[in-house]
């Protein structure tokens, strides 16, 4: 974490951006992401979402203008040390609109769900992942309690009509209506089982120049 906080404190412009909430980022399992292509084989609404998602080891933390809004992100990944403590490795930094959008959709939940008037006393009702889905390019929040499994959609492009941001879906339901698009098989193919996620096409991304070689 310390090299995670450490670039936030060191490449600020006018207000000290601030390193503020920190989450697991999760994914779906490759057997769940090719069971959305097969009619949702395999998985039942009388199941937990738990079975069907894995843990990443990466982290999204929200960076957050001193006094404002959020206005990025950071990524950073632990592993397990030779002397066997956790080390964790910046991986990216990046100014984004879906730093905000997270923003809304933590004081969403701060609003609508138990998780957010307890968390003042320390006993949320449901553990907060982030689950990122980039071959549907979603961000969302897995809510996961005793009530069961809530997804919460942060953002949700043009290609997953019907899937409203900041609206609470039970976790079949939302899969459900993953599993209605169509995602093109090479996109499929490239993912595996120890895939760790990859940007969504939302996300801006650093476009390589091209220099032309010099004529002889």
């Amino acid at each position: 974490m310390g090299e995670v906080t450490w670039w936030v404190g060191t490449h600020g412009k006018g207000k000290q951006p601030l390193l503020a909430e920190t989450f697991e980022i999760w994914a779906l399992t490759h057997s769940a992401l090719q069971a959305l292509q097969n009619g949702l084989a395999g998985l039942r609404p009388d199941r937990r979402l738990i079975e069907f998602a894995e843990n990443t080891r990466h982290f999204h933390h929200q960076i957050r203008r001193e006094g404002g809004r959020s206005v990025g992100y950071a990524r950073s990944m632990v592993s397990r040390g030779h002397n066997g403590s956790d080390q964790w490795t910046l991986q990216t930094v990046r100014i984004s609109p879906i730093a905000d959008m997270i923003d809304r959709a933590i004081r969403w939940i701060d609003v609508h769900t138990d998780t957010g008037k307890r968390e003042a006393a320390k006993e949320p009702e449901h553990l907060v992942r982030l689950l990122i889905i980039p071959q549907y390019h979603i961000h969302a929040f897995w809510l996961e309690g005793r009530d069961g499994d809530w997804i919460l959609v942060v953002n949700s492009p043009r290609s997953t009509a019907g899937l409203k941001p900041r609206r609470l879906y039970g976790w079949f339901e939302f899969l459900e209506a993953l599993s209605k698009l169509k995602v093109r098989a090479s996109v499929m193919a490239t993912t595996t089982k120890k895939s760790p996620p990859s940007l969504p096409r939302d996300m801006p991304r650093k476009r390589k120049k091209r220099v032309k070689a010099p004529r002889g």
